[in-house]
């Protein structure tokens, strides 16, 4: 029972490792639990997803700079890898007499209870000054 007990949480560390890189935690879980020895040299020398690892950086509040593609927290001004700055939008025109439910319905800005962030073009944003901020400016160019 102990060994069953053990190879359970062996198999965490391989599973861990692989989830930072962008793989199912569950299923690195079950192949470390089943395989450590393979397993864990198997994450640790395995590529990392890169379009995995950006979309959790995305649903986690970062943005993606228009110049540069990298990216930046949401709340950034200045883009730290090429300087570009982001178009700020002051507090008259955002505060525009409408409440944010109609601004929400106006912009078509969604909020998420799973996940506690609003949404806006299959983009996640932490604030929703943020995503009104995004869909204001995607109004404008349009």
């Amino acid at each position: 029972m102990e060994v069953f007990i053990i190879a359970i949480l062996l198999g965490l560390i391989p599973a861990m490792v692989a989830q930072s890189k962008g793989r199912s935690f569950g299923l690195w879980w079950l192949y470390g639990s089943m395989l450590f020895i393979i397993a864990l040299p198997h994450s640790l020398i395995m590529a990392t997803d890169k379009k995995s690892v950006e979309a959790k950086q995305l649903s986690e509040g970062m943005k993606k700079c228009p110049k540069c593609a990298e990216l930046v927290k949401d709340q950034a001004v200045v883009c730290r890898f090429c300087s570009h700055e982001f178009e700020v939008i002051p507090d008259p025109i955002i505060d525009t007499g409408l409440s944010k439910k109609e601004l929400a319905d106006k912009y078509k800005i969604k909020y998420s209870v799973i996940t506690g962030k609003y949404i806006y073009n299959r983009q996640k944003y932490l604030s929703f000054e943020g995503a009104l901020a995004d869909a204001i400016a995607d109004a404008e160019n349009a």
